[in-house]
């Protein structure tokens, strides 16, 4: 902060996922809610500005306070807050807009800040909401921001700052990206520090050494946000970032790295150092690609230093998935790498996604027995996300297969996207299927007995999942009535259009028939065809509209989706009827 600018009250907020939505509802659950993890950016942030010399900053995380709701304290904290900055993924964009509403109404003087991955993408949307968004990576952008309120709260000199969008006179103005984070400049980010009430409700605690992938997956939104370029922090850095940690807490740790492995070299020399200086790691996991079983010397360090679980992106049983989503990998491949995880004592939680436009009801059986018969200890079954960014969106938003903009929907526990190879009700109950099936209390029982690694804890865990799976179900069940609905209306029209088709088919060899009489016959058969071809196409149209009104009984937020079904499926159908009357 420059020496002329008054202090800032800074207060950071990430706010959990609710099941409906609204700010005040109960959380919702997925199978990562079998752990408490701390929140990922507020701490870190708030670090960030008292280091800048905003030294009032403070993170707000109420997901790990019973109940998961912002307390009086909280409350009284943002009422006297110059800076609301808030975090925000697609699933927690509703009740993140309802608090800033709420926050405004409360503290108008506020200036509200956004940031993440949801708002990144659609700066616009937050910006109805907030004053400005911080786009992509924020950690060098936000002290800008800050320092620039500092010096002139009302109005503050924003052009000129890299990375954000904001409001000018009614005017949304998005500045250029600003470039990622350097390795250099990863290693002087200060360590979040995080309050008891954190420390103390946390099963496992999250550290993050790089940012970035290489691979370019069709549906990930991590190179939106983070680049392709893989970015690591030094070893010496990753080494005091990990001393920090520990001396906080002893839980395990989870590597939050979106692929911890990507560069196996600088893992293994991580590793290699880690049990040369003697620091003991307590149980730690991380998330990977399947490539990393064939480095038995990765491998071999990992277990050494007292690796637990491996949290690995099969996505798919399906080669041909796996061909569309670029992922450079096949089944028979998978299956090697598990037998080698295996065979080190590796545990191995499987991720799965579902739905592409290769996929079918066959293949979510086919992936609920290769993870059963594979014995993944744990494992996720989520559907195709139409996150705001990737490639895979902008191909489903063309295709006009995105069902809802319901955003606190995009969970990967609810289908929102109409599959190409079955319906979107198909899908949402194969996915549950395969929950239930898979955390059965039976498969684990017969972990316990077959002698497998951490089989007692596996078999816990089997039987939390299995009650966690009955509140998501129940969670879920009305988003799955309203496919029914949804389902069934989509019914009607493929009824209805199939039948009408069928007598423009009828028309149409009618005229072909009468091609072959005299051409004074001709013309006033086709005289008389083409009225009969107007009392289809109208009657046709009447039905249209009929259907159109009847979307009062689905869910508001099918409508976009079902009106464009509408419109799509009218246009082909005057397009077909036209042909019929086509001179030969």
């Amino acid at each position: 902060m420059r020496p002329s600018a008054r202090p800032l009250v800074v207060t950071f907020l990430e706010l959990p996922a609710t099941v409906d939505g609204r700010l005040h509802g109960p959380q919702s659950r997925d199978v990562y809610s079998l752990f408490r993890l701390p929140a990922r950016s507020a701490d870190l942030l708030a670090a960030i500005a008292k280091r800048a010399g905003h030294g009032n900053a403070v993170a707000l995380t109420p997901a790990l306070r019973k109940g998961g709701q912002l307390s009086a304290e909280d409350w009284q904290r943002l009422r006297a807050s110059d800076v609301v900055g808030i975090s925000v993924i697609t699933r927690t964009a509703p009740p993140s807009y309802e608090a800033a509403r709420l926050i405004r109404a409360a503290n108008p003087r506020a200036t509200i800040v956004f940031g993440g991955p949801h708002t990144s993408a659609l700066p616009e949307e937050a910006l109805e909401f907030g004053d400005i968004v911080v786009m992509r990576e924020g950690d060098h952008t936000l002290v800008e921001v800050l320092d620039r309120l500092a010096e002139s709260p009302e109005r503050p000199p924003l052009s000129g700052i890299k990375g954000i969008a904001y409001n000018d006179g009614g005017q949304v103005v998005v500045a250029p990206p600003r470039p990622f984070l350097t390795s250099a400049e990863l290693d002087a980010l200060p360590f979040p520090v995080f309050p008891q009430y954190v420390l103390k409700r946390i099963t496992h605690q999250t550290v993050c050494t790089s940012r970035g992938c290489p691979y370019g997956c069709e549906y990930c939104s991590v190179i939106q946000n983070f680049g392709r370029g893989y970015r690591c922090m030094s070893e010496d850095r990753t080494m005091e970032l990990l001393r920090h940690h520990l001396a906080q807490s002893r839980a395990p740790i989870f590597f939050a790295d979106d692929n911890f492995t990507a560069n196996r070299t600088h893992t293994k020399s991580l590793l290699e150092r880690c049990l040369s200086e003697g620091l003991r790691l307590p149980a730690w996991s991380c998330q990977s690609r399947v490539e990393a079983a064939f480095d038995d010397e990765l491998l071999d360090l990992m277990v050494k230093t007292d690796f637990s679980t491996i949290m690995v992106g099969f996505e798919s049983v399906n080669n041909e998935t796996l061909r569309l989503w670029h992922k450079s990998s096949s089944l028979e491949k998978n299956m090697e790498a598990v037998q080698r995880f295996h065979a080190k004592g590796i545990s191995i939680h499987g991720m799965f996604v579902l739905g592409s436009e290769a996929d079918t009801v066959e293949t979510i059986d086919q992936t609920i027995a290769f993870a059963k018969r594979m014995k993944l200890d744990t494992a996720q079954f989520f559907a195709i996300t139409p996150l705001p960014g990737p490639p895979l969106t902008r191909k489903l938003e063309k295709q006009g297969c995105i069902l809802t903009r319901a955003w606190h929907l995009y969970d990967a526990q609810h289908v929102v996207v109409k599959p190409a190879r079955m319906t979107a009700l198909e899908l949402q109950s194969g996915i549950m299927r395969a929950f239930r099936e898979f955390y059965s209390p039976w498969e684990g029982v017969k972990r316990l007995f077959a002698r497998a690694p951490q089989r007692i804890e596996n078999c816990v865990i089997r039987f939390l999942g299995r009650r966690l799976v009955r509140r998501v179900a129940k969670e879920t069940l009305p988003h799955q009535r309203g496919l029914e609905r949804l389902n069934e209306w989509i019914g009607r029209v493929d009824a209805l259009y199939a039948s009408y088709k069928e007598s423009l088919k009828e028309l149409g060899t009618k005229i072909e028939s009468s091609r072959a009489d005299l051409s004074k016959a001709l013309d006033r058969g086709r005289a008389d065809l083409a009225e009969r071809k107007a009392r289809v196409v109208a009657s046709f149209e009447a039905h249209v509209k009929s259907l159109r009104e009847s979307l009062s009984t689905l869910g508001e937020s099918y409508h976009p989706f079902c009106q464009r079904f509408l419109d799509e499926l009218y246009a082909r159908f005057c397009m077909e009827a036209e042909a019929v009357l086509v001179p030969a």
